[in-house]
Order: structure tokens, then C-alpha cells, then sequence
């Protein structure tokens, strides 16, 4: 790690790989709910709400759910000293630290996120072009916004690519269709009663065209835990505040511990060394006992600080106790003019040790200097080439006044007059500022490399050799260098506020799944759908940082030429019906500047409705026909002008005797339809980063934690999204999400894939390792089960399953399972016979084609055969080792993927053979990759040996016979 000149003489970290890789001040508890645990950083108490799980914590509550509202009704006094914004009920205080964590409650029901307000992105225009930098406009207007994001919304690659695939909350639409019986397609009587009489009801189908149009508002939507810049301009109202080129709250609201706990920017860059911050002051070694100053350790005489000189000179300096000062006269002497430390402010000397991050704590000077010269070095060739790579941002300011420095680097952003007299330095600004690189001085000695170095931070040196004749020294080279105030040494003193990587926002989006409109109830189809939207952009901040830092932090140990992005291994999956997720993370994050998505629809809906069969007029002579001549019997609903007796004798009953008759309108039927919209959103590099600091063979935590499985001390890793806050709108629309939770639109979620997983396993699972056993969180991990097998599937009698998968299809099932393996034949050992009804009812009660549903459970084992498939079998196929050998929640699992909004997202991905191929890809081999080897032998072994012995040959020329697991058009 560099330190600046004459601000310390030196540190040696003898640190460890673990300790100087992951140091924090602070836990990060994980609550679900506040009952007895406590809410994230940002957020406070609602008594007035359900339990419901958001984290990290820092806040401890007694009971409700942790909300994060924007405002505190009719109380200024949320933000007075020890309280928080809590929403219904006011404030609540803060309750001090938390004692260490007890046990994990289970989740609760969802808790609405709080939203964001947009701000407006800066510096202008939108996008700002890659070559051109901010401004220096008046009032500094326009300034870049922040050191870790200083183009807001404008990424300097356009193109939407290397981007992970995941879902927002479908949308639950809802729909009423009135139809009169004479608008029916075709009616089919329903099957007489017993005896012979004629049926009595009729099944009515009907086509229904209808039209929607909705609007899904994105502007409040930000990305949690990556980082943390704001609040940006035109959102001063955020709680949440760190400094920027916007605001300069004093403190921030964020302080140094919750940065490096919270979010990956943070804590791999490490909090030191940014433009919006003063310059470290390492001198001061001490805490004034009275003052609670920042002092210097240094001799006194009758409470007098002494300068040791030759000859001690007094100073201005004031003594003020001990403190951690060492000897008998010395004490820590503080200046008058010092401002004290703040509660939980530590030294300077003390913050360039913990929060400088792992990356200055692990790779060697001369590594960290050609780091930030490939920044410097892109940022010239964009500025002057057009390389098109990042803006030649801001790196540090300098007071200058006539074109001379002056004093230490100071911070950027203020609003006090001396604004007028802050120069900015830009990262090309170091083209002829270089620091002396190693490589240079290979054919010279290391005495030439030191004193090019002391020369850099801005001293002078006169090297002299001795001559040979001299004894001992004869020959040898020395130097001797000192500070000349007329050299300046900014340069060097800001060079470690070059960043190591990229800051550029990357393009993403959020767009309507067009593939995903589906009928929630049972008995409606949906044909001749068509959907028109556009795509709204979303501007994510820190992913390319992020996966920059994590490749730098993988060098550190990755052997030369090995991969860094390694495959995905030990992850369970986390797919939900209607991509309504419970196990989420969220914490305030930088804002992704989106706007609304505009949402058209139309479609075709097509049901059945029962109608009684009406009796109707009689055309054989009856009495009334022949005693009164004219008239005839008619059913008695009928309106007659003439006549009208109803029944005997002149008609049968329900019949009257009249003329000029007219039949009554035709009845109607009124349908209500539930429908499903789902949406994608395309995260920038979340795969590439899950895999570099998690879930991957080469990532950091895998470092830590080499043996995941059984007997290690994670069974498996969740893969765990992060969410914001969206706004769904529009005539007929119902609730986001599952239709049973009944959220509303305006509290809808939209999941970033794996941000979650980087929060629990990198940011709070590393750290717990290195505490004291019984403090930090634990870790989360699909833990193996503990239950004894259980195949107690439902009993459910032949009379309720329909006859077409009775007979010889049933029978064809249990012979086919019991013939599946030569090592465990028989039914002795599988569970075909006892449980194939169960299959059959739970997927006709899902939607799901049974023969699909029994295709997977033989093909994976063989109808349940643990004898064959062992202690791990997964009955239906879902790699979650909680459910191992668990018939009705393997089956369960299995009937929900076909709606999982990850499912339908990969299923309207370009590139595959036909929907089932992305079906069965990704159940196979997780990902969404039509060119996945592995998942597309999955698909062809199924289509082409297991689903036609199962269907009964029902196939479609080298396609499935089926265009997704819920069409039921084939057997």
C-alpha cells in the first residue's frame, strides 16, 4: 500500500491472506424479520406491518417488518439524533449495537421494498460522450457525480451484451367477458342422466378477442449491494448520503463500516483514497483523553509539547493526556484548531489500515502502479484516439492559484468560496507524471530506482559515489535526498486516487417476456396472442468495476495461465412460480436511471360455459293446437301476445298455449380470466462476477471455502437475487406476482440474478469465518435433509383420474419403471404403481401434461427406485439436496418450473431448436444456453428414447410432440 510522502515513515502489514482479505469493523447481521432481530443500514422498524425478511442489519426492532419509507409522517424529529424514518407509526430510536445473532427465523411473507426516487443523471448531455469530459461551468453545475461513478447513464460501451437473464414480478391481469349463448362456436350436450331421458345441459365453447394496454413505471427501480454513490441530482431527499459532486452531508449517513460491510464497490476499492474525501493525515497517532482529538505523540515539560530538535523546542500544540503515547514524558499534544473525532470515527493511520480494501492490502507497490497507469492509459487513448474505453475522469483535486500549487490534495466537491480556487486532476493528467516502474531500471542499480522514486514524490537528491581508494565505503553509491518546497508532490501523493478499473456504467434492460402471456385459470386458452413493447434501459453502475477488481483480486492467487471464470458448481437453484422470490437481499443502492415500459396486448381467449338445454315448442297436434286454432304449445318462458295458459290439459308442464310467441334472449355467461405477464430483466456481467467471487471453480470464496458438500461446512450455495422496487399500472390489472400473496402492482420487484448471493457469501459469510465462533451471521446453505425418505405420496383412487390414463397407458407406466434397471428391477423397489395416480392428479391440477411429469420421474429414477438411485436421489430431478429421496416435494417442485419466470425468459431467448429445448437445457444444466452440450443431449435423450416409450410413441417428426411441459394436446 502507497503512503504519502512525509505523512508516515512506514508500515509493515504482516498480514495473512484471510485477515488482509476480508477485515471489518462490523457485522453485517442478517434479519428476516423484527422480531427480535433488527433492519438493514436505511431502514427502521413498522410496528404497523407483517414480519418479513430484509437484511443486512444494523438496527434492532421488537416486532413488525423492516420498511425503508421516504418519508416520516408529520415528524421533523426522525432525524434527530437516535432515530430513524419509520413509516405509520413515526420514529424509532436506535437501541445500540446488537448482541450476537440468535436463531434465524423462518421467512415470512413478502415485505413491499421501499422505492427510490429518480434522480437526474449527470454530467450533461445524456449519454456524455466517451471523449469528452464534464464541463467547468460555473457553480460547477455539471460536475461528475462521483469518483466511483462519475458518468451517470452513460456507458461508454453501448452494446447490451454479456448480460444474465432473470424476471420481474408477473404481472396478474385480470379480465371479465360476458357472452350470450348464441355467440357460441359449436355447443355439445353433456352426457344424459341415467334412464334414458335427454340431456339437460349443453357445453357452449366461445372465442373472445380482447385488448389490454398497461404501463410497468421502472424510475424507481436502483441496484442494491454492488455499490453506493448517491443521492443524485434531484434526489437530495434520500436518506442514505454519502458525498458527491451533489451533496456533501457532514457526517454521511452511510459511514466507512457500513460501506465495506454492504457493498462489493466499497469494499474492494476500499473507502481511502477518493477525490470526494481530505487527504489522510497518517501523522497523528493519538486521541486526545479530554478532547477526543486527533494528536501527535511528542515530549513535554510541565505539560508543554516539545518539538525534538537538537535543542527541544515548545509548540502550540496543547497536551492532553497519555492516551496511547509510550514513555514517561510523552503525551498526545493536540491542535487547537483540530476538529474532534465524530462517534465511531477512528484515526486516520487506523482507516488507512482497515478500510483500504484487500486489493492495496495484497498486490505489491509496483503491481498497483501499473494498474492505475492501464486506467490512465485508456483514458488517453478514449480522450484522444476515441479507444471509446472510459472517460478521462476527475482523480483528485489541488488548490493552485497563478499556476502554483498549493498545499495538500483536498476535496473536490464543496460549496464555500474556495471552490473558485480548485484545480482538477483528470487521469491523463499523469501522462508525463508517471511513477518509475521496476522493469525500467533492470540494467540499473536499485539505488537509481530509489531515488527516481523519492524524486517523483517531489524531493531532491544528489547521489554521489566514493572513490575507490577509500576503505570499505570505497566504490559504493549514495545518496542523499530532501523535501524542496518549490518541487510539488501532489503527483505522487494523488496517484493512489487513480482507480484500479473501470467506472463506466454498462448497459442492461427490462423487457416484456413476449413468450409469457398465460391463463392463470384452468380452462382458458389463449391464442393469437400478439404483445407490442419496447424495451426500457437500465444504466448499472459498478458491474464492469466489479468484475475488473474481482479478476485483480483472483491474481493474487489463480496460477499463471489458469481460468478465473471457472464453471458454476455446488449452487441450488431458486425458481418460482410467477417470479414471486422470498430469499432476496436488498440494501439503498445507486439509481439505474429507467423509465416506463408501455405494455400493448391482445389475444384470443377461448372457453366453455354450461348452459340447461331449453325445452322447445312442440310441433306434433296437441289440444291446444286443435281446440284453439292458430295457437301452439310453446315452452312457458316463452312471451305470447294471445294465450298463455301454462300446463295441462292443453300443453304438457313447462309449456303454455299461445300465439304470436317470441323466444326470451339468449342467456349469457360471464367469464372471469385471470392472465400472467411476465417480464426480463438483463443484468451486465452478474454471471462473470457470481462466478469470479462465489459460485465458480477459481472465485474468492472458494478460496476460503474449499470443500461444499456433504461433510464441508456448506452443503450447497444459494443462488440468491437481489431486488428494487417497480410500479406496475393499467386498466384490469390485479396484483404482482403469485395471485395467492395479493401484492400489489405498486409494490412489484424486479430480481438482479446473484447480487443476492454476493452480499450472503462474499460480504458476510467470508467475515464470519474469521470471528470468534458464535459472533457474525451464518452462513446460509441448503442443508442435506435429515428425514427419513418420504414417498408417502397422496392416495388417490382410479374413479378420480380420467380415463385416457387409465388401462393399458398405466399399466404400460409400472412395467415400463419396473423394467427401468437391471440392478433393481421389480416393483419391490420402485414407487410407479403406488404413486402414479398421485403424478397423474397433481399435474392435471397444475396444468402440467402428466406424461411429461411421469416422463421425468422414470428418467431421473425410475419412478422413485432408491435402490438404484441412492441416498441422493432426486425423485423428479431438482438438485436440492433438503429434498433428496422426497416424492411430494420433488413433484411439487417440478409442476412449478414450467411457469418460473427464468423458464419462460430462457424460453423466448433466440437461438433454440424449440421451446421444450430450452425447458430441458436449462433443468438440465441450469443457465440459459442453447449451445450448452450438456443440456442439449438432455434434450434429445428425453425427446427421442424416454418420452415416446412414456407418450406411447406420440411423436412430431424430430420436434417434441409437445411445444412446452403444460400442452396437453399430445397423448
Amino acid at each position: 500500500m502507497f503512503l504519502p510522502k512525509k505523512r508516515a515513515s512506514s508500515f509493515v502489514f504482516a498480514l495473512s491472506f484471510l485477515v488482509a482479505f476480508f477485515l471489518f469493523f462490523k457485522s453485517g447481521v442478517y434479519a428476516q424479520n423484527c422480531i427480535g432481530g433488527s433492519c438493514s443500514v436505511g431502514f427502521s422498524c413498522d410496528f404497523g406491518s407483517a414480519a418479513g425478511e430484509r437484511g443486512p442489519a444494523t438496527w434492532g426492532c421488537s416486532g413488525g417488518s423492516c420498511n425503508r419509507p421516504d418519508s416520516c409522517p408529520g415528524a421533523g424529529a426522525c432525524f434527530s439524533d437516535g432515530f430513524r424514518i419509520a413509516e405509520r407509526v413515526g420514529c424509532a430510536s436506535d437501541p445500540g449495537p446488537p448482541n450476537p445473532p440468535g436463531p434465524t427465523s423462518p421467512p415470512g411473507p413478502p415485505v413491499p421494498i421501499p422505492p427510490s426516487t429518480q434522480g437526474e443523471p449527470r454530467p450533461r448531455p445524456i449519454p456524455f460522450p466517451c471523449d469528452k469530459v464534464s464541463p467547468n461551468l460555473p457553480l460547477r453545475l455539471d460536475d461528475e457525480h462521483h469518483s466511483l461513478r462519475p458518468y451517470q447513464s452513460s456507458p461508454c460501451n453501448p452494446n447490451l451484451e454479456d448480460t444474465a437473464l432473470f424476471c420481474a414480478n408477473d404481472l396478474i391481469l385480470g379480465d371479465s367477458v360476458t357472452v350470450t349463448k348464441d355467440q357460441a362456436l359449436d355447443c355439445t350436450p353433456v352426457e344424459p342422466p341415467l334412464g334414458g331421458d335427454p340431456p339437460t345441459t349443453e357445453i357452449c365453447t366461445f372465442e373472445v378477442d380482447r385488448s389490454r394496454s398497461f404501463a410497468i413505471d421502472l424510475s424507481g427501480a436502483d441496484l442494491p449491494i454492488a455499490g453506493y454513490t448517491e443521492p443524485s441530482k434531484g434526489n437530495e431527499g434520500r436518506f442514505e448520503q454519502v458525498v458527491n459532486s451533489n451533496v456533501q452531508p457532514d457526517p454521511e449517513t452511510v459511514d466507512d463500516a457500513e460501506k465495506v460491510n454492504e457493498y462489493v464497490s466499497w469494499y474492494l476499492n476500499g473507502v481511502n483514497e477518493r477525490a470526494e474525501y481530505p487527504f489522510l493525515d497518517v501523522e497523528k497517532n493519538c486521541i486526545g483523553e479530554t478532547t477526543q482529538k486527533p494528536g501527535v505523540c511528542k515530549p513535554t515539560i510541565l505539560g508543554i509539547c516539545l518539538e525534538p530538535f537538537i535543542v527541544p523546542i515548545p509548540t502550540l500544540l496543547q497536551s492532553d493526556g497519555k492516551s496511547s503515547c509510550v514513555g514517561a514524558t510523552t503525551q498526545c499534544c493536540v491542535s487547537p484548531l483540530t476538529k474532534p473525532l465524530e462517534s465511531g470515527e477512528i484515526l486516520d493511520r487506523d482507516k488507512l489500515i482497515n478500510y483500504s480494501g484487500p486489493i492495496k492490502k495484497l498486490l505489491s507497490q509496483s503491481s498497483q502502479w501499473r494498474t492505475r497507469l492501464d486506467q490512465v492509459d485508456k483514458a488517453i487513448a478514449s480522450r484522444e484516439k476515441d479507444a471509446g474505453i472510459r472517460h478521462d475522469q476527475v482523480a483528485g483535486c489541488i488548490y493552485k492559484i497563478g499556476g502554483i500549487a498549493l498545499g495538500s490534495p483536498i476535496p473536490c466537491y464543496g460549496s464555500g468560496f474556495d471552490e473558485i480556487f480548485k484545480t482538477r486532476l483528470r487521469l491523463s493528467d499523469w501522462d508525463n507524471k508517471r511513477p518509475p516502474l521496476e522493469e525500467d531500471y533492470q540494467d540499473k542499480t536499485f539505488i537509481d530506482y530509489l531515488v527516481e522514486i523519492r524524486r517523483w514524490r517531489g524531493e531532491s537528491c544528489a547521489v554521489f559515489k566514493v572513490p575507490s581508494i577509500i576503505p570499505i565505503a570505497g566504490g559504493q553509491q549514495y545518496f542523499f535526498c530532501y523535501d524542496n518546497p518549490l518541487k510539488p508532490n501532489f503527483w505522487a501523493n494523488l496517484f493512489p486516487y487513480i482507480p484500479f478499473s473501470s467506472t463506466e456504467d454498462r448497459l442492461g434492460n427490462v423487457e416484456v417476456n413476449t413468450a409469457s402471456l398465460r391463463a392463470v385459470s384452468p380452462d382458458i386458452t389463449l391464442s393469437n396472442i400478439s404483445i407490442i413493447s419496447n424495451p426500457a434501459d437500465l444504466f448499472f453502475a459498478h458491474m464492469q468495476e466489479a468484475s475488473e477488481l474481482a479478476d485483480i483480486l483472483q491474481g493474487t492467487y489463480v496460477p499463471k495461465g489458469e481460468a478465473r471464470v471457472g464453471p458454476i458448481t455446488n449452487v441450488s437453484p431458486s425458481d418460482f412460480p410467477f417470479c414471486d422470490l422470498t430469499q432476496i437481499r436488498n440494501n439503498p443502492g445507486d439509481d439505474l436511471f429507467a423509465g416506463e415500459i408501455g405494455v400493448d396486448l391482445s389475444y384470443t381467449a377461448t372457453f366453455d360455459c354450461e348452459f340447461e338445454i331449453p325445452p322447445q315448442p312442440i310441433e306434433e297436434p296437441q289440444l291446444c293446437n286443435t281446440a284453439l286454432f292458430g295457437l301452439s304449445c310453446v315452452p312457458a318462458d316463452w312471451s305470447c301476445l294471445i294465450g298463455g295458459e301454462v300446463g295441462p290439459p292443453l300443453c304438457p308442464d313447462v309449456y303454455q298455449c299461445g300465439a304470436q310467441c317470441s323466444s326470451p334472449p339468449p342467456p349469457t355467461c360471464t367469464k372471469n380470466l385471470n392472465l400472467s405477464l411476465g417480464l426480463n430483466s438483463n443484468t451486465p456481467l452478474a454471471d462473470d462476477i457470481w462466478s469470479r467471487l462465489v459460485a465458480g471453480s477459481s472465485s474468492v470464496f472458494k478460496r476460503i471455502f474449499p470443500k461444499i458438500g456433504e461433510g464441508g461446512p456448506l452443503v450447497s450455495i444459494l443462488d440468491i437475487p437481489a431486488a428494487t422496487k417497480v410500479s406496475y399500472s393499467g386498466d384490469g390489472l390485479i396484483s404482482a406476482g403469485n395471485p395467492g400473496t395479493q401484492r400489489s402492482g405498486e409494490s412489484a420487484e424486479l430480481y438482479f440474478p446473484h447480487i443476492g448471493g454476493l452480499q450472503e457469501y462474499f460480504l458476510e459469510c467470508i467475515q464470519t469465518t474469521l470471528r470468534p465462533q458464535g459472533y457474525g451471521k451464518v452462513c446460509e446453505s441448503g442443508a442435506l435433509s435429515n428425514a427419513l425418505p418420504s414417498t408417502d405420496c397422496p392416495s388417490v383412487p382410479d374413479s378420480a383420474i380420467p380415463g385416457e390414463w387409465l388401462g393399458g397407458f398405466k399399466q404400460n407406466f409400472i412395467s415400463l419403471a419396473n423394467r427401468w434397471t437391471a440392478s433393481c428391477p421389480g416393483p419391490e423397489n420402485n414407487f410407479a404403481d403406488e404413486c402414479y395416480n398421485a403424478v397423474v392428479s397433481e399435474s392435471l391440477s397444475s396444468g402440467v401434461n402428466p406424461a411429461f411429469a411421469l416422463t421425468i420421474w422414470v428418467n431421473e429414477t425410475g419412478a422413485s427406485n432408491y435402490c438404484f438411485s441412492g441416498p441422493t436421489a432426486q425423485d423428479f430431478g431438482i438438485n436440492d439436496p433438503s429434498i433428496y429421496q422426497n416424492f411430494n416435494e420433488q413433484l411439487t417442485r417440478l409442476l412449478s418450473l414450467p411457469f418460473a419466470g427464468t423458464y419462460l425468459a430462457c424460453r423466448s431467448q433466440a437461438g433454440w431448436i424449440e421451446p421444450m429445448q430450452a425447458f430441458l437445457s436449462r433443468f438440465q444444466a441450469g443457465g440459459c444456453d442453447p449451445g450448452n452440450a450438456l443440456g442439449t443431449g438432455y434434450y434429445n435423450h428425453i425427446r427421442t428414447f424416454t418420452w415416446p416409450l412414456v407418450s406411447g410413441g406420440c411423436t412430431s417428426g424430430n420436434n417434441f410432440a409437445i411445444s412446452w411441459p403444460t400442452d396437453n394436446s399430445c397423448p
